[in-house]
């Protein structure tokens, strides 16, 4: 049965000509390549004093690809999409050129949708009964399957007959989703499905990124749903090539992210976090961080992006690798990241706890504002170093008596320890989520 919307298979198509190129304006998610952040270009001021834009309004994906893979887009020729001059329709016209509108396959239901409910999820919230009416109404087939322990999407994910259905229904928070997306690409056939996401975790930072908040958001795009390809980070744990991994050493060593992993500072009070979690919600990761500060030590780690080395023995506190926005609860750890570019990007903070004193006590308090109450502006504080490509290698240099320290990584949530390095990967376009496309292209104002 079909959940609604257009008849055709296609879309509702919009109009190129209508692009609202204003979305580019401080906004460096086009630019291809290794870059740093140019604040300067990036805010505006009011009296010399520097005001700068929040990231939380800014769309989190792009409605188009690049035809050729060498064009660059830099901020110069985005800054010329800016004039409404008669004489920029020309270069608006070039620009077009060299891009291929995405337009998504609309998405029906006939064989029916796989379940996978967390129970456990961080609202502890039953909508069990929600879902399975929503479907009832409509006549589509459903199969509940719950959680009953960690791992256990995975293990749903990967090796039920998804054949049998035309979708995977991912109900929890952050953590349920990466373990359903793990279960689906780890699977011996191979075979994968539409994902559809409905949040009722604690952070639900993916969600966020497609503006859906709630479960009412799902089951209103479930009205006009379309198939809308995104990216997937293979993330590789102290193995440089992964083909010769055992498989029994598989999951130890090769995970699949779209959402954010942290090491340093954020994936020790991330860890600890979990223990507060169900009574503070996402404030725990605020409490856990600023315990952290007090006891962390510094570590060091170089940078490569696409092959090339850019930070050398690097003493960091906050080091993130995202495909998407937002971590940590929705804030916008990642401000220029989008989920469906072909590229991922790192920020990292240079350690300002090196000497602990009130000067570098109160740079902390200015980071964590400028990360969950300002709309991740801390990409503009001059600490802040941030880098995009479609490879990310982060190397561990602390050692202790000659041994390399272990170190914590948190990945989508789940926690693991690595000793040598990181690689992260970008799968381009690796899987499809079911959105209204239609919806999320009108809010996100790329349109007019």
């Amino acid at each position: 049965m079909s959940a609604g919307g257009n008849p055709s298979n296609q879309a509702k198509p919009f109009d190129f000509s209508k692009f609202n190129f204003d979305v580019f304006q401080f906004h460096k998610s086009y630019q291809r390549g290794f870059l740093k952040a140019l604040p300067q270009i990036d805010h505006k001021t009011l009296f010399g004093i520097p005001i700068y834009k929040g990231f939380k309004h800014m769309p989190s994906f792009t409605p188009f690809r690049l035809k050729d893979q060498n064009f660059q887009i830099n901020y110069d020729s985005i800054s010329n999409l800016q004039d409404k001059q008669a004489q920029q329709v020309e270069v608006k016209r070039q620009f077009q050129d060299k891009l291929e509108l995405i337009q998504p396959e609309q998405f029906r239901f006939s064989k029916g949708v796989a379940i996978i409910y967390n129970p456990n999820s961080g609202k502890n919230r039953d909508i069990r009964k929600i879902i399975t009416s929503y479907f009832e109404i409509r006549n589509i087939r459903y199969q509940l399957f719950e959680t009953k322990r960690i791992s256990h999407g995975i293990e749903y994910a990967k090796t039920i007959d998804i054949s049998q259905y035309d979708a995977l229904m991912a109900v929890g928070g952050d953590g349920t989703l990466h373990e359903v997306v793990n279960g689906m690409l780890k699977r011996e056939d191979k075979l994968k499905v539409p994902l559809i996401m409905m949040p009722n975790g604690t952070g639900n930072d993916f969600c966020a990124s497609i503006d859906v908040f709630d479960y009412k958001d799902v089951l209103m795009d479930l009205q006009n749903p379309s198939k809308f390809k995104i990216d997937v980070l293979k993330v590789s744990i102290d193995k440089e090539n992964t083909e010769e991994i055992p498989s029994t050493g598989e999951d130890k060593h090769i995970r699949y992210s779209i959402i954010n992993s942290c090491i340093s500072l954020l994936a020790s009070s991330s860890v600890e976090a979990k223990k507060y979690k169900k009574f503070l919600g996402s404030s725990a990761y605020i409490l856990t961080s600023v315990k952290g500060l007090l006891t962390h030590k510094s570590q060091y780690y170089d940078v490569e992006i696409d092959d090339q080395k850019v930070l050398t023995n690097f003493n960091t506190i906050i080091l993130n690798v995202c495909n998407g926005k937002y971590a940590g609860g929705m804030n916008a750890i990642n401000g220029y990241g989008f989920i469906n570019d072909g590229l991922t990007e790192i920020n990292i903070c240079r350690n300002v706890l090196e000497q602990k004193n009130l000067s570098s006590l109160n740079e902390i308090r200015k980071l964590i504002d400028e990360i969950t109450k300002k709309g991740g502006t801390h990409v503009y504080n001059p600490n802040f170093y941030n880098y995009r490509g479609k490879k990310i290698k982060v190397i561990n240099k602390s050692s202790r008596d000659g041994i390399k320290e272990q170190r914590h990584l948190v990945l989508d949530g789940e926690e693991f320890q690595f000793q040598d390095f990181v690689i992260y990967d970008v799968l381009p376009e690796e899987i499809e989520i079911i959105i209204d496309y239609e919806r999320l292209l009108k809010k996100s104002q790329y349109f007019i």
